[in-house]
């Protein structure tokens, strides 16, 4: 398996495993700063998008869903800005 292949597929993991979990004998780190996407382009354009979205395996959230999740577990979860853009802007 090509280098860039293997290194797409363990930045994955980091994103759908617990930290810690033990996985092809690498133990499943947090992502780097690098490694968060920071815009996310859909290939077709929608009149609105619902509160929770899982977009490619990730799962991303609008502000005020957030804002219940931290209230609930703070400190648990990780979020980092993500931008989505349709086709047509």
């Amino acid at each position: 398996m090509p280098r860039a292949v293997y290194y797409l597929a363990y930045v994955r993991s980091k994103f759908g495993n617990e930290l810690g979990k033990l996985i092809d004998g690498h133990r499943v780190e947090r992502p780097l700063p690098h490694e968060w996407p920071e815009e996310y382009r859909t290939t077709k354009t929608h009149d609105k998008l619902g509160s929770l979205v899982e977009i490619d395996g990730f799962l991303a959230v609008e502000e005020r869903l957030k804002a219940l999740i931290v209230e609930i577990e703070p400190g648990v979860h990780d979020f980092r800005p993500l931008r989505i853009t349709m086709p047509h802007g």
